[in-house]
């Protein structure tokens, strides 16, 4: 999935640095909720569409 400010999911969670209180954590797609990462990312809403997305 491409949002349309360019970046493309799933693989972003992969490319990106995610910071939380100045931690680094492991983020990732984990559709099922499957305790892979230690913040697992089960749905992923766009405001700018009028629709739901499946990656």
């Amino acid at each position: 999935m491409v949002f349309k400010k360019g970046d493309t999911y799933p693989q972003a969670f992969k490319q990106a640095r995610f910071v939380l209180k100045k931690k680094p954590i492991k983020i990732g797609w984990s559709p099922l909720g499957k305790n892979k990462y230690q913040y697992n990312v089960v749905a992923i809403a766009n405001d700018d569409s009028k629709s739901w997305h499946k990656i």
